[in-house]
């Protein structure tokens, strides 16, 4: 599940509450609310929270991976050093082993950029 939650608290809280609801394991989030030291962000009882490791400008991105999921995961820093993009391994003896990208990617305003 992924939503752009405007920097705002209360759109974070509520799409954890439905992950949790909906028993999704990992929850992608561009422009969350991070505080002004750019390390802290809201936390939640049923989830880990992930953001960058590189928080030299204020993360564009989050995830939350449930606590009790049956599935690992491997934060990948090494693969990319950027605040807007979160890489992570996804293991499980069960299935393949995936990755998960999150990525912020802000449109640009100049005409015909992003065709």
């Amino acid at each position: 599940m992924q939503y752009n939650c405007a920097r705002k608290t209360a759109n974070m809280h509520i799409y954890l509450e439905i992950g949790l609801e909906r028993n999704i394991d990992f929850i992608l989030i561009q422009e969350p609310w991070i505080a002004q030291d750019n390390i802290y962000t809201i936390s939640h009882t049923a989830y880990h929270t992930i953001l960058p490791k590189f928080c030299d400008v204020r993360p564009r991105v989050a995830i939350f991976a449930k606590k009790n999921s049956i599935h690992q995961f491997c934060y990948r820093s090494d693969l990319y050093k950027n605040s807007n993009i979160i890489i992570l391994d996804i293991l499980n003896s069960e299935i393949q082993d995936f990755q998960i990208i999150n990525v912020y990617n802000k449109k640009s305003l100049k005409e015909n950029y992003n065709d």
